[in-house]
């Protein structure tokens, strides 16, 4: 298994595996103050002279932390966990502690990333997708999330997307639609796509099947990860026919 390298800023567990995911929780002598999930080398990130910069309630307790000469622990709640899994968990454990805004001890912003949507109002997403889109400001926020849907899902090229009945009216190109899919112009709109995809399409398919096996409706599967109604219903007919078949 990895181990991280010394860090002058933290004290970091070992890495359980690249693949799965885990719950992490930062300390201050054995005093927790932050909850978050991910995999790899996510909570190293935290550390950066680069994710410092911003001005927020952790990383001024990291800084202060350091600053009296100590460093952060950071401690693994739980390892080898699914996406879902996680989110539940990092979810739950926040309620649990509370956030230091409403009488808790977590310097969190929210209660888990499946709130990470929350900190940007409509207003702001309008804005900001304007901004971003230039020209093409008239297209619909919701043709970026189809296009995203398509290319990492049905492996849909970014000129196949744009000849597409739903984009060939807005005459887009090519490359503007490819900055949508593979750049980082639009986290907000599918922020569960923002990490490594190679596994992407087996790793949803198994989430909605473990969903479905629990009984969830595919619209409430649909909300929580995040994937079109549409996806999901295909999911769904491949579920109902692998099960037919075993």
């Amino acid at each position: 298994m990895p181990r991280c390298s010394k860090h002058p800023r933290a004290n970091f567990p070992q890495i359980p595996d690249h693949d799965t995911y885990y719950v992490y929780g930062f300390y201050d002598q054995d005093t927790l103050f932050y909850i978050g999930k991910g995999r790899s080398y996510r909570f190293t990130k935290h550390f950066s002279q680069y994710h410092l910069k911003e001005n927020t309630p952790k990383n001024n307790k990291i800084k202060q932390v350091n600053k009296e000469g100590r460093k952060v622990d950071v401690k693994l709640f739980a390892i080898h966990l699914s996406e879902i899994e996680a989110l539940d968990l990092e979810r739950k454990l926040i309620l649990s502690f509370g956030l230091k805004s409403e009488g808790g001890i977590l310097t969190n912003l929210r209660y888990g990333s499946l709130d990470s949507a929350g900190l940007w109002t409509e207003d702001r997403k309008k804005r900001h997708s304007e901004k971003l889109r230039g020209k093409n400001s008239e297209v619909p926020v919701d043709l970026v999330k189809k296009a995203k849907c398509l290319s990492y899902y049905c492996g849909y090229t970014a000129k196949e997307i744009s000849e597409h009945p739903d984009f060939r009216k807005f005459n887009l190109a090519p490359h503007t639609i490819n900055a949508w899919c593979r750049g980082n112009k639009f986290k907000y709109v599918l922020p569960h796509l923002n990490h490594d995809r190679s596994s992407l399409r087996e790793e949803k398919y198994q989430e909605t099947a473990m969903l479905l096996k629990k009984g969830w409706r595919v619209k409430e599967i649909s909300d929580t990860l995040g994937l079109g109604l549409g996806l999901v219903k295909l999911y769904n007919t491949c579920y109902q026919k692998q099960t037919k078949e075993q």
